[in-house]
C-alpha cells in the first residue's frame, strides 16, 4: 500500500507539473497574443466605419437625385395637367401645345430617366455594402429587403420610358388633327395621372432611401463605439482570463504538494496520549497529596 501511494503521488507531481508549465504557457499567449488581437480588432471596425461613412454619403447623393428628378417629373405633371385644362376650354394654340407635348416634355422625362439610371448604379453599390455588412457577425445588421432599392430605381426607369413615345404620339396627334380635341383632352389627363403616380413613387424612394440612410448612420455609431472600446474590451478579457489561469495554477501547486507528500511516504503526526497514572499512586479520598503538604497556603492575618 505505501509502494502504490509514492507511485501515485510521483504520478501526480508530474500531471501538476506538466499542467503548471501549460497554464505558464497560457497565461504567456494570452497577453502575446493581446495586441495583435486588439490591432486587428480596431483595423476592421474603422474599415467597417469608413464603409459605411461611404455608404451613407452614396445614399445621399442618391437621395438628391431623386429629389431632382422628382421636381422633374412633377413640373410634367402640372404641365400635362394644364395642357388638358387647356384643351378641354379653348381650342387656340393648338399647335404650340403639339410641339411642346411632342418635343418638350418628352425631353423632360428623358432627363428625369436618365437621372434615374445614375441613381440606380449608386443603388447598386449600395445594396452590395449593405449585404456585406449584414454578413458580417460583429456588426449584427439585418439587411434583406422585399425590393431592393436599385430595382425599385430600375422599375421606375422603366414605367419612365414609355412615356416619352407615348407623349410624341400625342404630339403627332394635336398637330395632323384638331377635331380629335375631346379624345386628346382625355389622353392627356390619364397621362397625367400616369405621371403622378411616378411622382409618388419616387416620393416612396426617397423615405426608402433616407431610412436606409438613417440605418448606416446608427450601424456607423454602433461601429465606433465598439471600436473606441476596443482597448478596454481587449484588456478586461485578458485580465479575467489570466485571474482564472492563476487559480489554476494555485491548485495545481497545492496538488503537487499533495504528491510529494505522498512520494515520501510522510505518516500523519499524531498526536501522544496523556497517560492516566496508576490507581494505587493516587492518594485516599480525603487526604492532602504531597505537592500540598509541601506547599502550605500562606494565610494574611
Amino acid at each position: 500500500m505505501p509502494t502504490l501511494k509514492r507511485i501515485g503521488g510521483g504520478a501526480l507531481i508530474i500531471i501538476s507539473i506538466a499542467s503548471l508549465l501549460f497554464s505558464l504557457a497560457a497565461l504567456a499567449g494570452v497577453w502575446i497574443v493581446r495586441k495583435p488581437i486588439a490591432d486587428t480588432m480596431t483595423a476592421g471596425l474603422a474599415l467597417a466605419s469608413d464603409t459605411l461613412e461611404v455608404t451613407g454619403y452614396t445614399l445621399g447623393v442618391v437621395d438628391d437625385g431623386l429629389a431632382s428628378a422628382g421636381d422633374l417629373v412633377a413640373s410634367t405633371q402640372r404641365t400635362v395637367d394644364s395642357l388638358a385644362t387647356t384643351l378641354d376650354s379653348t381650342t387656340p394654340a393648338l399647335q404650340t401645345v403639339g410641339d411642346l407635348v411632342g418635343t418638350g416634355v418628352p425631353a423632360a422625362l428623358t432627363a428625369a430617366n436618365a437621372t434615374i439610371r445614375t441613381a440606380q448604379k449608386s443603388a447598386e453599390t449600395v445594396d452590395g455594402v449593405l449585404t456585406i455588412l449584414s454578413q458580417l457577425p460583429l456588426l449584427n445588421i439585418a439587411y434583406s429587403p422585399e425590393v431592393p432599392l436599385s430595382q425599385a430605381l430600375n422599375d421606375i426607369s422603366v414605367s419612365l420610358e414609355s412615356l416619352p413615345a407615348g407623349l410624341e404620339q400625342l404630339g403627332e396627334q394635336v398637330t395632323e388633327s384638331v377635331s380629335n380635341l375631346p379624345t386628346l383632352a382625355s389622353a392627356t389627363r390619364d397621362l397625367g395621372a400616369a405621371v403622378g403616380d411616378v411622382n409618388t413613387t419616387l416620393n416612396d424612394s426617397r423615405l426608402a432611401v433616407q431610412e436606409y440612410q438613417a440605418l448606416v448612420l446608427r450601424y456607423k455609431a454602433v461601429v465606433d463605439f465598439v471600436r473606441d472600446a476596443t482597448p478596454i474590451i481587449t484588456f478586461i478579457f485578458p485580465l479575467l482570463l489570466s485571474l482564472l489561469i492563476f487559480w489554476i495554477m494555485v491548485v495545481q501547486v497545492s496538488t503537487a504538494r499533495r504528491g510529494w507528500e505522498w512520494l515520501r511516504g510522510e505518516p500523519v503526526p499524531v498526536a501522544p496520549a496523556t497517560a492516566m497514572p496508576p490507581l494505587e499512586a493516587l492518594p485516599p479520598a480525603g487526604q492532602p497529596d504531597a505537592a500540598q503538604i509541601a506547599a502550605p497556603v500562606e494565610r494574611t492575618v
